[in-house]
């Protein structure tokens, strides 16, 4: 049941959880009160992990065992639920995974420098997920994986 401020219907008061528990960092869980650009690479790295895997990586029955796995459980390898995953990307995204946010990328900018890095090694090419990465910055999807899910996300960010 959601929890209204004192001023009605779709106000919000401190302490009162606002956002997807699944995509929710940690330090979001834990109810801290200073929250970096790190939570919003640990929700982008979610939402990846759910596009390529068919699945959110932290689940529960109920809200309290969703923040509970977000707080204290791994989500399964990435590469477990879809093998043809670059591993390179896999690992980039077991990062912005991490439980605490000083060992997530920065920001998304970082995270776009560790894109750009990984399609000019060779890690991510035409044949694999996201497909490229253009030079404005925008993620141009070509090939669908076997173990994709049909699911189309839009990331759309100016700096």
């Amino acid at each position: 049941m959601a929890q209204w401020g004192s001023g009605g219907a779709g106000t919000t008061r401190t302490g009162m959880v606002i956002g997807t528990p699944e995509y929710m960092a940690p330090e979001q869980a834990r109810g801290q009160r200073v929250i970096t650009p790190a939570a919003d690479v640990f929700a982008l790295g979610s939402v990846l992990y759910h596009c390529l895997s068919g699945q959110s990586p932290f689940r529960g029955e109920h809200v309290v065992a969703t923040l509970s796995s977000v707080l204290f459980q791994e989500p399964q390898r990435l590469r477990a639920l879809c093998p043809e995953a670059p591993r390179a990307l896999e690992q980039l995204i077991h990062r912005m995974l991490a439980k605490r946010a000083e060992d997530r990328p920065a920001d998304a900018h970082v995270v776009l420098s560790q894109l750009h890095a990984l399609r000019e090694q060779g890690a991510l090419d035409e044949g694999t997920a996201l497909g490229g990465v253009e030079p404005s910055g925008a993620f141009v999807g070509s090939a669908l994986l076997d173990c994709e899910q049909s699911l189309l996300s839009v990331i759309i960010a100016q700096l």
